[in-house]
């Protein structure tokens, strides 16, 4: 089958609920939507969420580097892994390409999903094999909230058996809202927390100690600027593992913790498939951490649709050592999805394996339209 064209499209789709932390307030999704399309008939659908505090990438950029493609590849050949990956091959060497991961990732995505398509096996298949599925089990998290709707959703997450809580906390309540939410959830829950960069080492050190006899698992991004030597001095203060979320991105970032004598065991390094540019380059950046010895996680980005829900599943699927996986909230946080299928969490975190072709979803186009400006046509 040969690319015919592709479609751009920038998506904004409202939450149920305002979604805050530390450095940031949402009340909307902020993605970019990839469809290419093929002479075939079929279709493939990607997703990328440029954030800028994560990567430098803005939605301009994106929409630029994307734009920069579409008359590059129309006519080009894929038939199978061969051929999806010379093509990649030639976008990771375009200009900016290692500017827009989450470009990358979208455009990555759609044709995968195609292949998928066509090939007749789901995206966890097709990259991977003959690798055993592993069942996935989803992390609740939960934003500031006022104290009663934050007892609320405890409740919820108690009464779905739910395994994992991640906690923002940044505020001078952080410690009345752990407090609640152990008392809530009891001891058997792994909480963890993430600052989103809110302190300096010592702020951080100040405000993390009284935290600690709630039993926190992990804190995530507490230092406003993260330096070897402010790590290990967190790390040895905190005794708890430190999540790298914003400041982990490359194989340079991973190796540059190793060579500035860190412990890898110290870390939970947190992948995010916009984030580090796709899935291919997620899982290589995996395959790296298990050889080093570092944990992961499969993180996302806050109001990601069912494109980049049902990529993250795959991958988890494939993943046999993620120490948490987030994502799959659908319309607990947003309004409306633009994919016919339910993909969110149940009872204990848990879902159902997706083994469909491709991403194993169904576009909703007239969803996808509504909340969607097209930036190009076909």
């Amino acid at each position: 089958m040969n690319i015919s064209s592709i479609q751009i499209f920038r998506v904004h789709i409202p939450f149920q609920l305002s979604f805050s932390h530390a450095s940031r307030k949402r009340e909307k999704t902020s993605a970019v939507i990839v469809q290419v399309f093929f002479d075939n008939g079929l279709s493939g659908y990607g997703e990328g969420t440029p954030r800028e505090y994560v990567t430098g990438e803005t939605y301009r950029s994106c929409a630029a580097f994307l734009l920069a493609q579409t008359p590059q590849l129309p006519g080009r050949r894929i038939a199978g892994m061969a051929d999806f990956l010379a093509i990649r091959k030639e976008i990771l060497s375009s200009t900016n390409a290692s500017r827009c991961p989450s470009a990358v990732c979208a455009l990555e995505m759609a044709l995968l999903d195609a292949l998928g398509k066509y090939l007749g096996l789901p995206l966890s298949r097709l990259v991977q094999p003959r690798h055993e599925l592993q069942p996935v089990t989803y992390s609740a998290i939960l934003p500031f909230l006022p104290l009663p709707a934050f007892e609320k959703y405890l409740q919820l997450i108690a009464s779905l058996k739910i395994p994992h809580l991640k906690l923002k906390i940044g505020s001078p309540d952080d410690l009345i809202y752990l407090k609640t939410a152990r008392a809530v959830l009891g001891e058997h829950v792994d909480i963890r927390a993430d600052a989103n960069n809110a302190w300096s080492l010592s702020e951080a050190l100040n405000h993390l100690d009284p935290l600690l006899k709630y039993r926190l698992s992990a804190i995530e991004e507490p230092l406003k600027r993260t330096t070897p030597r402010s790590l290990r001095s967190l790390i040895e203060a905190l005794q708890i593992p430190v999540i790298l979320d914003e400041s982990f991105r490359t194989r340079q970032d991973m190796e540059s913790l190793l060579r500035a004598g860190l412990q890898p065991e110290w870390f939970i390094l947190n992948l995010r498939l916009s984030k580090c540019g796709g899935y291919i380059q997620t899982r290589e950046l995996a395959l790296l951490a298990r050889k080093y010895h570092f944990q992961i996680m499969m993180g996302c980005h806050v109001g990601e649709t069912g494109i980049l829900a049902a990529a993250g599943r795959h991958f988890a699927q494939n993943c046999p050592d993620l120490r948490y996986v987030e994502g799959a909230f659908g319309k607990m946080l947003l309004q409306e999805d633009v994919i016919e299928e339910t993909l969110q969490f149940g009872s204990e975190g848990k879902t159902a394996d997706l083994d469909s072709p491709g991403l194993g979803v169904t576009i909703k186009m007239d969803s996808l339209l509504r909340y969607s400006k097209v930036i190009n046509t076909k």
